[in-house]
């Protein structure tokens, strides 16, 4: 279950993110995206790995459907997994940051380079003032839910107008027709009228001729 949540989540955060192509721009100018997650956990705890990088593919052949949409993961469990172009890239140093569980322990890192310096110092930053962190991840999903309430009240909206106007023409196609029938009928009245004068005045012709 919590492969599977971080699975939609990571997801769901990626796919904000790589909409990013203005409206009327065209779509090759969109920007790749990578999302980058950093579990204390196995993702797969079959299929056991450092770091590991997922694309879109074809799942017949493998070839890769957009190299512009990845997600990347790394098991800060299976540090000892990491090859050598792993660590050739330091991504492996990266993950005993994250993985640090004491100032100093970041601190010993830090000390590597100013690049790992400063990320500690973020850490700790974030770590020290956690509550603040977690009121900008509230707004921010706030902010997304509020936006897909607004979207869905304009499909609702947009189906009341629809439903609105299949009502209005029904109403005219049924008033036209009856309408039509009134019309109808009132022909058939007037036909009607006409017989009986035409009965009355036969009537009262052959009932002269009987009198002669």
């Amino acid at each position: 279950m919590e492969t599977c949540k971080w699975q939609n989540r990571s997801l769901s955060y990626l796919c904000r993110t790589f909409e990013n192509v203005q409206k009327g721009e065209d779509y090759n100018s969109v920007m790749p995206v990578t999302h980058i997650g950093f579990l204390d956990y196995d993702l797969f705890p079959e299929e056991k790995e450092f770091y590991s990088n997922n694309m879109l593919q074809n799942v017949k052949t493998g070839t890769i459907y957009n190299r512009n949409f990845c997600l990347r993961v790394l098991s800060l469990n299976q540090i000892g997994l990491a090859t050598e172009e792993d660590k050739k890239w330091h991504i492996d140093e990266w993950a005993k940051l994250f993985k640090a569980t004491t100032w100093e322990e970041l601190k010993m890192i830090a000390e590597k380079d100013k690049v790992y310096s400063e990320a500690a110092n973020s850490i700790y930053e974030q770590n020290s003032d956690e509550t603040v962190r977690i009121m900008c991840e509230a707004r921010r999903e706030a902010i997304f839910h509020e936006q897909y309430v607004q979207n869905k009240m304009e499909r609702l909206e947009e189906q009341l107008a629809e439903a609105r106007r299949e009502a209005i023409f029904h109403e005219q196609y049924v008033q036209n027709k009856m309408d039509n029938l009134e019309k109808q009928l009132s022909q058939k009245d007037e036909q009607l009228s006409q017989k009986d004068s035409l009965i009355e005045q036969l009537q009262s012709e052959i009932k002269k001729l009987k009198n002669n």
